[in-house]
């Protein structure tokens, strides 16, 4: 493995194919990903309908027993300027690895599909590895699809090969539907 550790951000409101997609890559040359779920501090809203521990089931349901072994999975908060989350998010790392290996190997792992993905730039003490955007999947879209269709069925088909099956399952459920209802 060329990595100890590999670091993925993200907010994965909801966690879909492509993220799915960057960890099986990272894991191709990492011994462990450790994946933080952005903006856990946050209120529900449009743009952060899931909580952290919704987001962290997504994730979790979405693998192997075997490939779960290689995961961490933990919350990432907000802050209001982007120096001090960079090192709250460096801390959280460190106290990670230290419980594993010393004088760990860490690379930052993700995909600069556009303006929301500057913050991979903001981690310098880390190497980027850059993961292409896989078959242009958009947490954005997913969750306007989401929300427009009321028909279990069609969400159903409008996202089933854009979401793990574990994740879409979880979607569908009734009262997951009418929550995510009164956020918008």
């Amino acid at each position: 493995m060329k990595y100890d550790y590999l670091v993925f951000i993200g907010r994965f409101q909801p966690f879909h194919n492509g993220h799915k997609h960057v960890i099986k890559e990272g894991l191709k040359i990492a011994k462990k990903i450790i994946v933080f779920c952005g903006s856990a501090n946050q209120p529900k809203s449009a743009k952060n309908p899931w909580s952290y521990k919704e987001r962290r089931y997504f994730i979790l349901k979405s693998f192997d027993e075997t490939t779960l072994r290689r995961l961490c999975v933990k919350p990432s908060n907000d802050y209001p300027n982007d120096k001090t989350w960079v090192e709250e998010v460096e801390k959280k790392v460190g106290k990670i690895v230290k419980k594993g290996t010393t004088n760990a190997s860490i690379a930052l792992i993700g995909c600069d599909k556009d303006q929301s993905s500057y913050y991979l730039k903001l981690f310098t003490k880390w190497k980027l590895i850059e993961i292409q955007h896989f078959k242009k999947i958009n947490a954005t879209h997913i969750r306007d699809i989401y929300c427009a269709i009321k028909d279990n069925e069609q969400v159903i088909s409008a996202i089933k090969n854009l979401v793990p099956k574990e994740v879409l399952m979880f979607l569908i459920r009734p009262k997951v539907r009418d929550r995510i209802k009164m956020v918008r």
